[in-house]
């Protein structure tokens, strides 16, 4: 079962070669970070005509350097050009390695959203998954970035300079690592209060989010009731948790940021203490140099590190968020779903029950079809039945002789398509929800025959590629929505058309238009046409070129 580990873990096992490749830059780095403040010690040491045992050894490494002053500033912007070199890479490789993390976290969700169980949406919104688009992924990149590669970084920068004062002073060692022991026990204290905070704020959020978009999405409704004012004082208790949430975050953030000034120069304190009552174990000048310089590189990596608990909080949460996601129900499918090889030539009602009606019909190739049926709900359940979106509960579908649960899920829909207000038209531009398709030859396709409906439909001619589409397609008329969805289901090619009230809205020279359409399309396609209205479609209405079965 997916979970936060396992999201991460298959990532970075997937990239060990990339992973390794950072955690190498940074070792790298950090040796050249430790690297300065010894040779600025010893520089200085040499300018004051004082030098250590220790430097010289690290100086020398066995071999015959000179000790000059002019040879220890070559050393030094040596180790800088080096340092930044290797900085360059390390940030680089770290800022590629977590943008790939998130692009395939991005598609992976997504892909999961498409095969979720409809009902999910149904009865949580799409409000409750939008939050993993957005705050979750910042939280989840930093998770990686920060929490794992930059602290195994930071760590071991960390543990190599207190080797390094360790070799310079073992008692001074000592001191420095009790001091970081002591505070970072108050931090993660510190840290623990905090990640509370965050989980009821991420909470509180997310519950807004979900109470925005249900109001929005029904803000007809909302106005029509005169409910602006109840629904603005709920979202002002909402928005006030919120607030009294963000004082106490922000009350304890405050503590942190005025602590850490403490812990470093605390350190320095106490570092400059050692080496004044040392006695026996003082330091040098040089070696208390170096240790100060030490520290002071010490600083933002000790800022990072005291905070990292708060960056694994966040991430743990929105991988968490993001795993349950990946745990819930797909479409239904049968585990032995069969391929179709051969294109059916027949769809078969068999004994499908809706509620009052019960469907007993074949719709071959060539065949036109009406099934009047007056409730919207046995409408609707047809609809999704044909869709797949649901599986009859009574009665079966076939394809030629294949029962259509047994198919592949997406096979099946390659040979059925559905023009139908409950399946509006979507997509940022009309062109994109005809074409169906980012292809240029998709596009041109359909904005050839987009032209040709223009010249025969007069509603149609406002219209044109670029037009953009509201949510649903509430910014089209339903005569110019129906049409248009008649012209999507025409475009797939499919040879399955289940048309819903393809003549309601239309003005009888549309109308007849249509009757035109249909006559021509049913040569090379099935079609099913779906009506409430019992003279709507009935033979004369349509052209008696139709070949069509009236199913009372």
């Amino acid at each position: 079962m997916t979970n936060q580990f396992s999201i991460v873990g298959a990532f970075i096992g997937s990239n060990k070669r990339r992973v390794l490749a950072c955690f190498f830059l940074d070792f790298a780095a950090n040796l050249f970070t430790l690297l300065i403040p010894l040779l600025t010690a010893q520089a200085v040491a040499l300018l004051f005509g004082h030098s250590s045992g220790r430097f010289e050894v690290i100086m020398d490494a066995g071999l015959s350097l000179p000790h000059s002053f002019s040879f220890l500033v070559i050393v030094f912007g040596l180790a800088l050009v080096t340092r930044a070199v290797l900085d360059y890479w390390k940030k680089k490789q770290r800022g590629m390695l977590s943008e790939d993390f998130i692009f395939e976290l991005r598609r992976d969700i997504f892909h999961r959203h498409l095969r979720l169980d409809p009902g999910q949406y149904t009865s949580k919104g799409a409000g409750r998954y939008l939050l993993r688009f957005s705050g979750d992924m910042g939280s989840v990149q930093q998770f990686l970035s920060k929490g794992i590669l930059q602290f195994s970084a930071d760590v071991s920068l960390l543990v190599a300079g207190l080797a390094l004062i360790w070799w310079l002073n073992v008692w001074l060692g000592w001191v420095v690592a009790g001091w970081l022991a002591v505070m970072a026990l108050l931090f993660w204290w510190l840290n623990r209060k905090v990640g509370r905070i965050e989980k009821l704020r991420r909470s509180r959020k997310s519950t807004a989010l979900d109470f925005v978009n249900r109001r929005l999405s029904n803000i007809q409704t909302l106005q029509a009731l005169n409910r602006q004012g109840m629904e603005n004082a709920r979202f002002r208790r909402r928005a006030e948790q919120l607030r009294r949430l963000g004082y106490r975050y922000s009350h304890m953030a405050a503590i942190q940021e005025a602590l850490f000034p403490l812990v470093i120069y605390g350190l320095i304190g106490v570092v400059l203490i050692f080496g004044w009552q040392g006695g026996a174990t003082r330091l040098d000048p040089s070696s208390l140099f170096a240790v100060l310089m030490i520290l002071l590189a010490w600083r933002p990596v000790l800022q990072r590190l005291l905070r990292v608990g708060l960056i694994w909080k966040k991430g743990s949460l929105s991988l968490y968020h993001i795993a349950r996601v990946f745990q819930q129900p797909l479409e239904q499918v049968a585990a032995d779903a069969v391929p179709v090889i051969h294109p059916p030539k027949t769809l078969i009602f068999n004994n499908l029950k809706l509620n009052q009606q019960t469907l007993e019909f074949s719709l071959a190739t060539g065949e036109t079809v009406w099934v009047g049926l007056a409730e919207e709900a046995e409408r609707q359940t047809l609809l999704r039945y044909l869709s797949r979106l649901e599986s009859p509960e009574k009665g079966q579908l076939f394809f030629d002789e294949a029962n259509v649960l047994q198919l592949d899920l997406k096979d099946y829909r390659r040979y059925i398509t559905l023009a139908s207000p409950t399946f509006p038209l979507y997509g940022a531009t009309l062109g994109e929800a005809l074409a169906g398709s980012s292809s240029r030859e998709a596009s041109e396709k359909a904005a050839l025959q987009l032209t040709v409906w223009k010249s025969l439909f007069p509603s149609l001619q406002p219209l044109h590629m670029d037009t953009p589409l509201n949510e649903t397609a509430s910014n089209l008329t339903p005569a110019q929505h129906g049409l248009l969805l008649l012209l999507r289901s025409l475009l797939t090619g499919k040879p399955f058309l289940v048309l819903d009230h393809p003549f309601k809205h239309l003005d009888p020279s549309a109308k007849a238009n249509v009757r035109g359409i249909l006559e021509q399309a049913q040569h090379k396609r099935a079609l099913l046409l779906i009506e409430s209205d019992m003279e709507a479609a009935t033979t004369d209405n349509l052209n008696k070129k139709i070949k069509i079965r009236q199913l009372k």
